[in-house]
């Protein structure tokens, strides 16, 4: 079950993980964690947050950089992984979290922050995901390549076409999942990339678990290079979806959760 309206907040002081999964972010990551701290300080009084920055095997300054934060700020952990990939990392270091909420943004804050009560507000509130969007009213996206732009549209267009999914965003990294997800549908994931967000969207979609799009203001950083290559993400988009479709059908585990 897809939905638009954001839950009203519930002072429910739930626990929130929220993870920033990092690969070589040594010139923006000291900014933007102390961005992000002193944000939650002022705005997510609602809750019992930690702020979790996931290191998936960079080799400049960004561990360095992390650690310091580490020890600065309480509500600030280090985590790393020598191994490349952001769905193996979110995987691997939630799996190993207690909390009630995990969410997860990308390192250049591209979402506005003012999207993050209402993300964990909406899980908080009894939805299972909350998933950032930018392609539904409401959203404003600014600066964004053509080939970014295409990508998406097209990765979407297949999701919901192969999948019947009614999600309009699935790639965005703006998102927040209930502990129920966690345990019962991350241990399901395969995928240590970019389809991780989708295999967890569609398999909690395909449960009957309420999932809630919330449109963001998102914007493009272009003074960083962009790691989105058109024609490659496509064809890795692609063979990722075929595979998924077939664990669907094929994957005993998967079809034992679905059936019960």
């Amino acid at each position: 079950m897809i939905e638009s309206e954001v839950t009203p907040r519930a002072p429910s002081f739930a626990t929130a993980l929220i993870t920033i999964p990092c690969f070589n972010e040594e010139l923006i990551l000291n900014r933007n964690v102390e961005e992000l701290y002193l944000f939650c300080r002022q705005r997510l009084t609602a809750f019992r947050w930690s702020i979790l920055i996931a290191d998936n095997h960079s080799h400049d300054e960004t561990g360095r950089i992390a650690r310091s934060l580490a020890e600065r700020y309480e509500e600030v952990a280090y985590y790393f992984l020598p191994e490349k990939g952001r769905g193996n990392i979110l995987r691997t270091c939630w799996l190993e979290q207690e909390f009630d909420i995990y969410a997860y943004m990308d390192a250049d804050l591209a979402t506005h922050l003012e999207h993050l009560p209402p993300l964990l507000e909406a899980v908080a509130g009894g939805a299972d995901a909350a998933v950032g969007c930018r392609l539904i009213p409401g959203a404003e996206v600014i600066g964004r390549s053509f080939s970014r732009e295409v990508s998406s549209r097209v990765y979407n267009c297949l999701l919901r076409l192969v999948f019947s999914s009614r999600l309009h965003d699935a790639q965005c990294g703006f998102k927040a999942v209930s502990r129920r997800v966690r345990d019962h549908v991350l241990p399901l994931t395969r995928d240590h990339h970019w389809f991780f967000d989708s295999e967890v969207l569609v398999l909690s979609e395909r449960k009957g678990y309420r999932l809630q799009e919330i449109p963001i203001s998102w914007q493009d950083h272009q003074f960083r290079d962009s790691k989105v290559k058109l024609f490659r993400d496509i064809r890795y988009f692609v063979r990722q979806i075929s595979a998924f479709r077939r664990r669907l059908k094929q994957d005993p585990a998967i079809r034992g959760f679905l059936a019960e």
